[in-house]
């Protein structure tokens, strides 16, 4: 494989394999801020119509009572979880900086060494991309687990309350 063709396709795909690890990183990124967002208003709502509810003066059921709240901490946690999705993190971005290609060019570093070495570097990128999104993927589920348990918690909590 060290005809030069060979080895321009070669890094033509693992760039393209990278971009698309990057890719799914700012895709993950978008829906946790979109879903942050709705998580946050919901548990704001809910905690305010259960706080509301405290009052001396309610209409409100103690039953809807805790179960807001329960539904209000359970979206404040997927909140978080949204945000662990979108932490701030290192990630490893295709093609290389002008020191590699000085360092290549001024020390008349073959073609195929270059290459190599090129390809060393993009391996460490591609596995940090990688962890990456599995830790970003692992924050995103929990967080529309949660969103999915809030509605469902907050309202058997208050169906058992209200009929026991």
């Amino acid at each position: 494989m060290h005809d030069h063709e060979n080895i321009r396709f070669a890094l033509t795909d693992a760039n393209s394999r990278q971009e698309a690890l990057l890719n799914l990183l700012y895709q993950t990124d978008q829906k946790a801020l979109g879903l942050v967002s709705l998580y946050f208003t919901l548990s704001i709502a809910m905690g305010s119509v259960a706080i509301a509810g405290l009052s001396d003066d309610n209409s409100i059921p103690s039953s809807l009572i805790v179960g807001f709240t329960i539904s209000a901490m359970i979206f404040f946690v997927g909140g978080l979880f949204c945000f662990r999705a979108m932490k701030t993190q290192n990630v490893g971005f295709p093609g290389r900086g002008p020191e590699f290609w000085l360092w290549a060019i001024e020390n008349e570093v073959a073609f195929a060494k270059a290459a190599a070495e090129y390809f060393k570097e993009l391996d460490k990128n591609i596995r940090l991309n990688r962890q990456n999104n599995q830790d970003s993927a692992l924050a995103m589920k929990r967080a529309k687990m949660c969103g999915a348990v809030a509605l469902s918690a907050g309202l058997a909590t208050a169906l058992t309350i209200a009929l026991f």
